[in-house]
């Protein structure tokens, strides 16, 4: 073969290869634009759920700041129709998300919040009712744990609606809430977040439970006592130690009411009891059954009754006998020798009752234990709350997102 031949070859040779090399390349071109577009439809998706998971995030911001609002101006009093709390294009710290929100009333007097929350193009609204919650939603509950005694019942009173009466602790520990034998509980028990109801429930012989036993998906938070500041405001009229009828608000240092001495309630009353309280035997704080009469008692330092002493409302409505401990209040002790109706809130408190006297009303404290037999009876009506109540917080009733 000569050179002539060799170069024909070669010629031949390149001619073939070069539209192969120039189909890879297109090949190739427009996979790497397919591959280019996919990768930046991926983006764009990216971007577009982060943005609508920014404005859920941001939406539930501004409900969480309205509510916070709501609260605010509920308590100082300052919430009327014209001064509604609201929002507009508020930033989200770390995030480039805002959110708008705006509170209304309905013809029933409850509120509404709209929130809407904005990332890039992303819009997202919630809407949530809200509704008053008192501090007397359980008819018993401990913080730290319940130890109820021998043939103890705990029943309902009134008509209880669609919600079932509740028992409850924060606590999570074994036998947080005992029920001695042949105690009874006509409802629900709640114990701690996480919590085992079978072990934090120590059922002795012949109790029983009719409701639910679960454990709570948030902690039931026990604020702390405010005395109102028209209270705060009076001035002191020292220690009271013997017998008074009261009509109208009174400040005192302390109460140490001395044997068979009477504090008598014959109007609308608040006391407020900067220390101790304490009943001598056979004295009596007594709630006369009389139109408007009642009693709302703030106490900073220890409850003590002696033996024979008895808080006394003549009216039987609970909601009219009413005690708030304040964070210095550790300790209450009842010796009650008859029925007692009223409300006890008392979040930092170790109370202990005594005797047999049934209970007409809730128990809101540290720790509970009750020494004798009793026919604890709650009253559905104490879980109204009304705008002025103390600790009257507005809740979340319904949500709805978009």
């Amino acid at each position: 073969m000569n050179t002539s031949d060799i170069k024909r070859i070669n010629t031949r040779h390149c001619g073939s290869a070069l539209p192969l090399a120039l189909l890879a390349v297109v090949v190739m071109f427009v996979g790497g634009v397919g591959l280019l577009r996919i990768g930046y439809q991926g983006r764009v998706q990216a971007i577009r759920e982060t943005n609508v998971i920014q404005a859920r995030a941001a939406a539930d911001a501004g409900l969480a700041q309205a509510l916070h609002s709501l609260n605010e101006s509920f308590d100082s009093g300052g919430l009327g129709p014209y001064n509604m709390p609201s929002a507009a294009n508020q930033g989200v710290v770390g995030s480039g998300s805002t959110f708008s929100y705006s509170v209304t009333t309905t013809p029933s007097g409850s509120y509404v919040i709209e929130s809407v929350g904005n990332a890039g193009a992303a819009v997202r609204s919630v809407s949530s009712g809200l509704s008053l919650r008192g501090p007397f939603e359980y008819a018993l509950f401990a913080d730290k744990g319940i130890d109820l005694t021998n043939a103890t019942t705990v029943d309902w009173y009134g008509d209880p609606g669609s919600s079932s009466l509740a028992v409850g602790t924060n606590s999570t520990k074994k036998g947080a809430i005992t029920l001695k034998n042949s105690t009874r509980i006509n409802g629900d028990v709640a114990v701690g977040v996480g919590g085992d109801p079978d072990t934090v429930i120590d059922l002795k012989n012949a109790s029983s439970i009719t409701g639910n036993t679960y454990a709570m998906a948030e902690e039931y938070v026990l604020e702390s006592v405010v005395v109102p500041a028209a209270l705060r405001s009076l001035p002191s009229s020292g220690k009271l130690e013997e017998s008074v009828t009261l009509t109208g608000s009174k400040r005192y240092s302390s109460i140490d009411l001395k044997n068979n001495n009477d504090i008598t309630i014959a109007g609308p009353v608040s006391l407020y009891v900067e220390d101790d309280l304490k009943l001598g035997n056979s004295s009596e704080v007594k709630i006369l059954n009389e139109p408007g009469a009642s009693l709302v008692l703030y106490v900073g330092g220890k409850i003590d009754t002696k033996n024979s002493s008895i808080f006394n409302n003549l009216t039987k409505v609970p909601a009219r006998f009413k005690i708030f401990g304040l964070d210095g209040c550790d300790s209450i002790v009842l010796k009650n020798n008859a029925a007692l109706y009223g409300a006890i809130y008392a979040p930092k408190a170790k109370l202990t009752l005594h005797n047999s006297a049934d209970i007409y009303g809730s128990i809101t404290v540290e720790e509970y234990t009750q020494k004798n037999s009793a026919v604890f009876r709650y009253p559905a009506s104490l879980r109204e709350a009304a705008a002025g109540d103390p600790l009257v917080r507005l809740k979340i009733k319904t949500w709805e997102e978009d």
